[in-house]
């Protein structure tokens, strides 16, 4: 492809991403993966590399479950997804085109990152050269023969750490920039709805079951204090509060959960939390965590969290906020609440 041609693509692509934020004010990610996408039909590339990274995201998803951060988690499951998919139908665009003899015809970019892969490579060989030296030390001071081909065994462990790393940096990543992101986005909302203030319309039971409380309390953990809506389930296990809104277009569900610091020394086995909305006669769980600060001290602090709620703009829907006992079904001291639940709009 000639040097007209490509400017062209070019300035088609820069079009493209200002229609989506000027135009139709789409997020970050959306216009990323457009972005993306076109590239990888246009421009010549391993077309792996789609692939590749969108299992990268979705091994990262069980460490970010297992450090309790269930929206980030969800959201790597969903750039897993677009990036499988972009893998899957970049994959089925090059066969037709090598069926047709058009494989040449995508843009050739590669001039711009040969150093960079040419760099990776040596680094790579230079890894995997350390491993093998480092696996002969250790088979002789063991007195033992080292295999025929440590070069291979050197190159899987290299891989092995290589993997490990990358994982490692794109959990700790995706949580700063998450933490970051919405910081800065939740800091430009405004409140439109708080389920505090409304606790007076939500549907609860009247009388609640034994051993349920459910009212507006201060709590303050660290040195932040937040109004809280205390929901201490029932005896039999659970307790519900419903609430019927109108929910505005590119709002977020914000709150936070935890449990009544003086809880923390008494007996218990620590409160399931459960968010459910119900839209269109069909239920659906946005969040769920379980918290157990009296065995678990990292879990003696505020969880914030945020849910993006554009699939439900301009509808009516119900929102459930559910407490449960913890897996023993061990319903002493469990005081539990969500630290000012709201919604917010730009």
């Amino acid at each position: 492809m000639n040097r007209r041609t490509k400017y062209l693509f070019l300035t088609a692509l820069v079009l493209i991403v200002l229609t989506q934020v000027v135009v139709l004010h789409w997020s970050l990610e959306a216009i990323f993966f457009v972005a993306w996408f076109l590239l990888a039909l246009s421009v010549q590339h391993d077309s792996r590399l789609s692939a590749a990274m969108g299992l990268v995201f979705l091994a990262a998803c069980p460490f970010l479950l297992i450090a309790k951060k269930d929206p980030v988690a969800e959201q790597a499951a969903n750039y897993a997804y677009f990036f499988l998919a972009i893998g899957v139908l970049v994959q089925l665009e090059e066969m037709v085109l090598e069926r047709f003899g058009w494989l040449n015809r995508k843009l050739d970019f590669s001039y711009l990152w040969l150093p960079v892969g040419h760099a990776f490579h040596r680094g790579w060989n230079s890894g995997v050269a350390a491993i093998d030296q480092l696996t002969q030390q250790a088979y002789q001071k063991l007195g033992r023969v080292p295999p025929v081909a440590p070069s291979k065994s050197s190159a899987w462990l290299f891989r092995c750490g290589v993997a490990l790393v990358v994982l490692s940096l794109l959990v700790i990543v995706m949580i700063g920039m998450s933490s970051l992101l919405n910081a800065n986005q939740l800091s430009h909302m405004q409140v439109s709805y708080d389920f505090i203030d409304h606790l007076d319309m939500a549907a609860h039971p009247i009388p609640p079951g034994e051993g349920e409380v459910i009212n507006m309390q201060n709590w303050t953990i660290g040195q932040e204090t937040h109004r809280v809506l205390y929901q201490s389930p029932a005896y039999a296990g659970s307790s519900r509060i419903l609430y019927q809104v109108a929910v505005p277009r590119q709002s977020k569900l914000v709150f936070d959960v935890a449990m009544d610091p003086s809880s923390w020394e008494l007996e218990g086995d620590g409160v399931a939390y459960t968010v459910y909305i119900v839209a269109d006669g069909i239920t659906h769980q946005v969040y769920t965590t379980y918290i157990d600060p009296k065995h678990n001290n990292a879990d003696q602090r505020w969880y914030p969290n945020v849910i993006d709620l554009n699939k439900y703009s301009g509808k009516i829907v119900t929102f459930i906020f559910e407490t449960n006992t913890g897996p023993m079904g061990d319903f002493r001291n469990d005081w539990s609440g969500w630290g000012e639940p709201r919604l917010l709009q730009p």
